[in-house]
C-alpha cells in the first residue's frame, strides 16, 4: 500500500506548535468522518461485485487513517476504530480471493500500524549501544528511527510474532538466499529482507497481491522472468524469487548507489525514491524519509533493526534459526501432471510435494511445457517409475474449466463425469456460487480426487443408502456405479429432486436400469431396440457405429437436437431396419 498522495503535516520546514487537544479532537473526528465516506464506497462497490475497483478505493480509507499528525496524542479508541477499517476490508478482500486463490493455499499478511504509533518512546532507549552493534555487510545505524522499529520488535505484539515466526522459518531458506546473493554480489546480510516482507513464508498475500517469501507484484516479478500464471506462479518459489529479488535489488542499488535508497525503492518504487529527492534536493535517506509514503519511512529502519535482531536473536528474546540445507531431487515432467496423481501413485505424501513446489497452483503443471518438479531427497527413482508406467494421458486426471453464462456446478459436473463435491473439494468452494470468466478444477471420472471426495458409500442390509450431508444423487449415483436416471427411477424422484439428511434411497441393481414407464432396460451393454448407458468419453457417433446404426436415426430415436449427450444418459437404440 502507498499513500504518497496524502499530505504529510510534519513534511515543511517550518513547523508550529502543536495545536491544543480540541483541535486534535476536531481532526480525528473529520478524519474519521472521511474514512466512513470512503468505506461507505467501498462497501457500494463490493456490494456490486466490483470487489478490485472497491480494494482500490479502500487504500484512501487507509491512508486517512494512518497519516496522524505529529505530536497527535493517540488514544485507545482511535486506534480501535483503525482495527475495525482492517478488519472490514479484511473481509472485502476474502471476497475477492474467494475467486482468485481460493485454489492455493495463502498466508494473509497482516496490515501493521505504523510504528511510530504503537511504540511507547519510554522503551526505546538502551535496547542496544552504539559500540554494541553486530559486525555486517549491510550499513547498520543506531538512531531514534531504528530504536522505535527495535522496540516493536522486541516487545509483546504483532511485530514480535511476526519476527519470532520469521526467524523460525528462515533457517530453511537462508543458505540458499546467501549463495544467490553471494553470486550476485550483495551483501550477505540482505538475506533477511524477507523477515519484514513475509516473516519467510512462501505463501505470503498481501492486500497490494504481492506473493511470496519476496512479496513481488505480479508486474514486477514477471519484468524479472518469473512465470506468474493460471497454473504456476513462481514468486512463491523460493529459488526463482530469490533469483529476481537479487535481480531488482542489484538494479536499485546501481540507480541509487545507496542500500537504503535502494530498499526504499524496493518497498515502494524506484519513482517516490525519485520524487521524494528531487522535492528535499538530497539523497540521503533519512534527510528525504519525511517525503516518502508512511510504510517506507518505516520499512527501512525496520529492516536495519531486523538485522540486528536476526545477528543475535537471543540477546533479544528470540530463538536462533536452525539453519539446514534445502535437500531435494529433481524430475523432468514434460506434460501436464497432477500432483494428487503422482502421490496416490509413488507413495510420496502429497503435501510434501505441494511443500516443495509451492509454485505450482491447483496441483498441476502445464501442458505441453517441461517442469523441473522437486521429489523428497532419494525419491526420484520412484517419482520416474510412476511417468514411465503409466501414459501420458493418464497423468493428470482433472480439467481446468472456465465458467460460462448459465452454467452451474451440477452441468459442470456432469459434462466432465465428475460430481459437485469433488469439484468443490478441489477448489475450495463453500458454497454452489460460481461466477462467469472464473477458472475451476474439475476432477474427471475415476481421478484420486473425486473418489476421495466421496464419502463411503455403503448400502444396508435392506439395500438402501442413507443420505448423509451434501450428498448429491450425482455423488450417491457414482459412489454405487449406478446411472443417475436409475438410481431416480428406483426411488420415484426426478434429477431436479432435492434430497436430505436421513432419506434413504433404494439402490438399483447395477445391471439394469428401470426407467419411470416401468421397462426394464440393459445398463452397460445393448443390441438394436435396447438401451444403452452413456459412457465417459462416448460420442453420438461412436455409440451408432457400435450399433450398426446411424448417428441420426439415433437422434430421432432419443428426440436429439443436437449430439451433445453426458455420461449416465439412457438412449433408446433403435432397430437396424430403422437405419437413416
Amino acid at each position: 500500500m502507498s499513500c504518497a498522495s496524502t499530505p504529510d503535516p510534519g513534511r515543511t520546514a517550518t513547523t508550529v506548535a502543536p495545536p491544543p487537544q480540541p483541535s486534535y479532537q476536531e481532526w480525528e473526528q473529520a478524519t474519521r468522518d472521511r474514512a466512513d465516506d470512503a468505506m461507505a464506497e467501498v462497501q457500494r462497490l463490493a456490494a456490486e461485485g466490483n470487489i478490485a475497483e472497491a480494494m482500490a478505493h479502500a487504500d484512501d480509507a487507509l491512508c486517512l487513517v494512518f497519516d496522524i499528525p505529529r505530536g497527535y496524542p493517540i488514544r485507545q479508541v482511535y486506534l480501535d476504530y483503525l482495527a475495525e477499517i482492517i478488519d472490514a476490508l479484511a473481509e472485502i478482500d476474502a471476497l475477492q480471493r474467494s475467486h482468485e486463490e481460493a485454489f492455493t493455499p495463502a498466508e494473509d499478511m497482516i496490515v501493521l500500524p505504523p510504528i511510530d504509533i504503537i511504540v511507547d518512546t519510554s522503551l526505546v532507549e538502551g535496547l542496544v549501544d552504539e559500540g554494541g552493534l553486530p559486525h555486517s555487510d549491510f550499513p547498520l545505524v543506531l538512531n531514534p528511527e531504528v530504536e522505535k522499529s527495535l522496540a516493536a520488535m522486541t516487545s509483546e505484539g504483532e511485530y514480535h510474532r511476526r519476527v519470532g515466526l520469521g526467524l523460525s522459518r528462515a533457517g530453511v531458506y537462508l543458505p540458499m538466499i546467501r549463495s544467490v546473493f553471494e553470486a550476485a554480489g550483495l551483501p550477505l546480510d540482505l538475506s533477511y529482507l524477507p523477515l519484514i516482507e513475509s516473516a519467510f513464508s512462501v505463501k505470503a498475500y498481501s492486500r497490494a497481491r504481492a506473493h511470496g517469501m519476496w512479496q513481488f507484484i505480479s508486474a514486477t516479478g514477471r519484468h524479472y522472468g518469473l512465470e506468474v500464471g493460471t497454473l504456476v506462479d513462481e514468486r512463491r518459489d523460493p529459488v526463482r524469487a530469490t533469483e529476481a529479488a537479487a535481480a531488482y535489488l542489484s538494479d536499485l542499488y546501481g540507480e541509487f548507489n545507496d542500500w537504503y535508497l535502494a530498499l526504499a525503492a524496493y518497498n515502494s518504487g524506484a519513482g517516490n525514491v525519485r520524487r521524494a529527492i528531487r522535492k528535499s534536493g538530497s539523497q540521503d535517506f533519512w534527510a528525504l524519509r519525511g517525503y516518502l509514503p508512511r510504510e517506507t519511512r518505516n520499512y527501512v529502519p525496520a529492516f536495519i533493526a531486523s538485522v540486528i535482531v536476526a545477528k543475535d536473536p537471543e540477546a533479544f528474546g528470540f530463538a536462533s534459526p536452525q539453519e539446514q540445507p534445502w535437500n531435494y531431487d529433481s524430475v523432468e515432467v514434460p506434460d501436464a501432471l497432477d500432483l494428487q496423481f503422482m502421490a496416490s501413485k509413488s507413495g510420496i505424501p502429497l503435501d510434501e510435494l505441494r511443500e516443495l513446489n509451492p509454485a505450482i497452483r491447483r496441483d498441476l503443471t502445464p501442458a505441453q511445457t517441461t517442469t523441473q518438479l522437486r521429489i523428497p531427497h532419494g525419491k526420484a527413482e520412484t517419482a520416474r517409475a510412476v511417468l514411465e508406467s503409466n501414459p501420458r494421458s493418464d497423468w493428470a486426471p482433472r480439467m481446468i474449466h472456465t465458467v460460462r453464462s448459465g452454467e452451474s456446478l451440477y452441468t459442470i459436473a456432469r459434462r466432465y463425469d465428475s460430481n459437485i463435491s469433488a469439484i468443490k473439494q478441489a477448489n475450495g468452494l463453500r458454497g454452489n456460487l460460481i461466477h462467469p470468466g472464473e477458472n475451476l478444477i474439475v476432477p474427471r471420472f475415476g481421478t484420486e480426487s473425486a473418489i476421495a471426495a466421496k464419502q463411503d458409500f455403503s448400502a444396508g442390509a435392506d439395500g438402501r443408502y442413507v443420505v448423509e450431508r451434501n450428498d448429491t444423487l450425482w455423488d450417491i449415483a457414482r459412489g454405487f456405479s449406478v446411472s443417475v436416471d436409475s438410481l431416480c427411477a428406483a426411488n420415484n424422484l426426478s434429477r431436479k429432486s432435492v434430497i436430505r439428511p436421513g432419506q434413504k434411497l433404494r439402490i438399483p441393481d447395477g445391471t439394469t436400469v428401470t426407467h419411470p414407464s416401468g421397462k426394464l432396460k440393459t445398463h452397460s451393454t445393448a443390441t438394436p431396440g435396447s438401451t444403452y448407458v452413456v459412457r465417459p468419453g462416448d460420442t453420438l457417433f461412436d455409440i451408432a457405429r457400435k450399433f450398426g446404426v446411424s448417428t441420426s436415426a439415433l437422434q430421432r430415436a432419443n428426440k436429439l437436437r443436437g449430439s451433445r449427450i453426458y455420461p449416465g444418459d439412457v438412449l433408446t437404440i433403435p432397430v437396424s431396419n430403422a437405419h437413416g
